[in-house]
């Protein structure tokens, strides 16, 4: 506690502990899932955790440390260090212990990809070539160094070396330091020199190491002597003792200070990141050409060029941006395909989007990119998987007009928000350049009515309810996404006020393009022509409403006839004098229904102004002009080499 520092932290926080087990109590998490299944195999041997008590206790101290550090969580061999620490310290001592150990004494050993322990195993293999050059030869072509240096370093010889005895070297550990680990590898590599030397292959040599470890004992507890050996008739045993072994250690290796141990932590520290990283970006490039749509317009080579970009921008980004505290609650989980490993934030997305003509070009593009992004992103977490990126690059770079258009349309189709409303109301540029422009939105917005729902009560008074109208449904983000890839699926229609949100995003997408003014032409000639086809569909709807309420009005006043006479043919004559009124009440009620059908009619008739996916479409293709700026197909290397 003293030598580690933990004492120092435990008086300074006092209360931090009960207050991380009771945070973290009862909320699920990968890592809590990941302990449960390590709790029954934390030194089994041992009586204190056989029983429900010490199995809690050890469950608390993992899951208190996992909910403090979630970029760390819980990795494999903290259940062995833990329960070894409760033996011999209080619950909270052994908390703050395994705090010194994961972020001082041991710093990146315990993270996802143990980076702090494959760099160590890079200064054992340097040590190990420099004072014992003939066992590194030996021993380098098996990769038995590799191997040892991961399961002997990460529970400080704990899973290797009877407990009783190895809490000796983790003593001596705390006390010194890190030197202590190789110190302690490079004496017991020396012993089984002979040994070593001799074997033929990797499991000759990992059984020599193995024998050896399990051999050690402590001179106080001769009962702790754990071996294989003892199971083997006429097999010779013998006894080394731990405090004899620490003992060589620090004399013939005692010059290996923890100033050098730093030295080679930093030399070997960038070999060891950039064979992750390359391993990581192998991983990732791979998993994304299992999609049919990026396999299909992208070569390996593409997909690479669009992954260092990223990964360039958001160093970039860290670097020029302030230091922004990290308040994720997980860390990733290991089950999820490679390409969630890489991921892309709105503001990253809107760098490349600003590269793809004519796409990112228009002066007030960052409302189109918003929709867009909006669109992409399925689960809707403000970020996009490496793969979610490359299916919106390969369908604005390389897909057909079609694809491009679909996800144009359906972008326009999300419910307007803060992030995707346009700042300005009217285009930007030279007023010679957008005149025909202004006058287009002009005579829309002077004819414009927000599409709404039929009120309820007065669509009740009608004797037969309204079908349900298309153009008043709402459709989620995640079921527009499943329209762009779907192919037998008929597109939700577009309200007028959408189309005019769409129309204002194609014209400020060719802002300042060499062909302005003809592009600008076509497409006020196909937005007049689409706002005649949604008048022209409004008519036809009310026509046909009217037809459906004259039918109505027919059936309820033949209704209201016969029932009149049927009681006429009950009452007396007396009845007849009533005739009179029981025709007027009859007037009065058609009267009544026939002004509130026509009242819904022209209500329908007002609001009811749509076109669909298929009308946009094939007017667009009436302007081959037009289309063509949709086709372009975009190099995405050149530019990102542009960009650079």
């Amino acid at each position: 506690m003293l030598y580690s520092g933990a004492v120092n932290e435990l008086a300074v926080y006092p209360g931090y502990y009960e207050w991380l087990v009771e945070e973290s109590r009862g909320k699920p998490s990968i890592a809590a899932e990941e302990i449960e299944r390590d709790l029954h195999r934390s030194l089994p041997e041992h009586s204190a955790f056989q029983s429900d008590l010490g199995i809690d206790v050890l469950r608390r101290v993992l899951t208190a440390y996992a909910w403090r550090n979630p970029s760390i969580g819980y990795c494999q061999a903290m259940n062995i260090v833990t329960s070894v620490l409760l033996l011999y310290a209080s619950e909270e001592e052994a908390f703050w212990l395994l705090v010194a150990i994961c972020e001082r004494l041991l710093p990146d050993y315990f993270n996802t990809k143990v980076v702090g322990a494959l760099v160590d195993q890079g200064v054992l293999e340097h040590l190990t070539s420099e004072h014992l050059p003939d066992i590194h030869a030996k021993l380098v072509p098996f990769g038995v160094l590799s191997m040892i240096s991961l399961s002997w370093f990460l529970t400080i010889f704990l899973s290797v070396i009877p407990f009783h005895s190895a809490v000796n070297i983790v003593d001596c550990f705390f006390y010194d330091g890190a030197k202590v680990v190789f110190q302690i590898a490079l004496k017991v590599l020396e012993a089984n020199r002979l040994d070593l030397l001799a074997s033929n292959d990797d499991g000759e040599a990992m059984t020599v190491l193995s024998d050896y470890l399990s051999s050690v004992v402590n001179t106080d507890e001769n009962s702790s002597f754990i071996s294989y050996q003892n199971y083997v008739p006429g097999c010779v045993k013998r006894r080394i003792h731990v405090t004899k072994l620490i003992k060589d250690a620090y004399a013939h290796y005692g010059f290996i200070t923890n100033n050098t141990i730093e030295q080679l932590r930093m030399k070997q520290r960038l070999r060891v990141v950039q064979e992750l990283e390359d391993t990581n970006r192998r991983n990732i490039v791979r998993s994304v050409f299992y999609d049919d749509l990026v396999k299909s317009v992208f070569s390996q080579q593409e997909v690479d060029d669009v992954y260092t970009f990223i990964k360039e921008e958001q160093l970039r980004q860290l670097y020029w941006s302030p230091a922004v505290v990290c308040n994720g609650h997980e860390k990733y989980d290991p089950t999820m395909p490679f390409y969630e490993q890489c991921l892309i934030d709105y503001d990253l997305f809107r760098i490349f989007f600003n590269l793809l003509p004519p796409w990112g070009r228009g002066e007030n593009a960052k409302v189109l990119c918003a929709r867009i992004f909006k669109l992409i992103d399925d689960n809707q977490d403000n970020m996009l998987s490496f793969l979610e990126f490359l299916q919106f690059l390969a369908i604005v770079c390389r897909s057909d007009v079609e694809m491009k258009l679909k996800m144009f349309y359906l972008c326009h189709l999300i419910c307007s928000s803060e992030d995707v409303k346009s700042e300005t109301n009217s285009l930007s540029g030279e007023p010679e350049e957008a005149a025909e422009a202004e006058e287009f939105f002009s005579s829309i917005d002077s004819n414009t009515v927000v599409t709404g729902e039929v009120d309820a009560s007065k669509s009740s008074s009608c004797i037969h309810p309204v079908a349900s109208n298309p153009l008043t449904e709402r459709y989620g983000i995640k079921e527009l996404k499943s329209f762009l890839f779907g192919t037998d699926r008929q597109l939700p229609v577009m309200t007028q006020e959408k189309f005019i949100d769409l129309w204002k995003s194609m014209y400020d997408m060719f802002v300042l393009h060499e062909e302005e003014q003809k592009i600008y032409h076509c497409i006020a000639t196909v937005g007049t022509l689409l706002l005649q086809i949604g008048e022209l569909g409004t008519v036809l709807q009310s026509l046909d409403d009217m037809e459906l309420y004259d039918d109505n009005l027919c059936d309820s006043t033949q209704s209201i006839s016969e029932k009149n006479a049927s009681q006429e043919s009950q009452k007396s004559a007396s009845i007849s004098e009533d005739n009179g009124s029981a025709s007027s009440v009859t007037g009065s009620l058609t009267n009544s229904v026939t002004s509130q059908c026509r009242l819904n009619c022209e209500e329908r008739t007002q609001k009811e102004w749509g076109i669909t996916f298929e009308q946009f479409q094939g007017t667009l293709y009436t302007q081959q002009f037009l289309i063509s700026q949709f086709d372009h197909k975009i190099k995405i290397s050149s530019e990102i080499e542009n960009y650079r």
